[in-house]
């Protein structure tokens, strides 16, 4: 059975008419009106990373706050952000202290200097491989994994 009234059909072969791309192109170009653009991954600046607040400005914020001063006026005077001056007054209240407590995960055994004289040796010989480095760190009573010793050597660049 045949069809008797056309079907539209979106144009699929060959090149479009000029006037079309023309159009096409020029909406592209043309800023979008009321439209705030969206950024790209590209064009969005990198977040900067924040550093901890000193504890000479953590025990004013308190001090502050015990002088019956409000979360805004003591961010105002101090330039921080209210949620950073709520966040150490409620820390402040929960530990009875504006010292940084100690954080989660198990401590390392390895401390700096170890860690310079590990880097040390394999400077001098780069050849060395992380079973000689143990085998050189256990004759003076030291025992490393050479997991270890490899994670040291990358985290160092070596």
């Amino acid at each position: 059975m045949a069809r008797t009234k056309p079907i539209a059909r979106k144009f699929t072969g060959g090149k479009a008419p000029p006037e079309q791309l023309a159009t096409k192109a020029a909406r592209k170009s043309a800023p979008s009106t009321g439209e705030a653009e969206k950024p790209n991954r590209d064009s969005m600046e990198k977040r900067k990373k924040t550093q901890e607040l000193s504890e000479d400005l953590r025990s004013n914020i308190v001090r502050k706050h015990g002088q019956s001063q409000g979360y805004k006026s003591i961010a105002k005077d101090l330039n921080v952000p209210v949620s950073t001056v709520r966040s150490i007054i409620v820390k402040c209240k929960a530990h009875g202290t504006v010292a940084n407590l100690p954080r989660c995960g198990r401590k390392r055994i390895i401390d700096e200097k170890f860690q310079r004289k590990i880097a040390r040796m394999v400077d001098k010989e780069p050849r060395l491989t992380s079973k000689q480095v143990q085998a050189a760190l256990q004759s003076e009573g030291t025992t490393v994994s050479t997991r270890t010793i490899r994670r040291l050597l990358k985290e160092n660049g070596m």
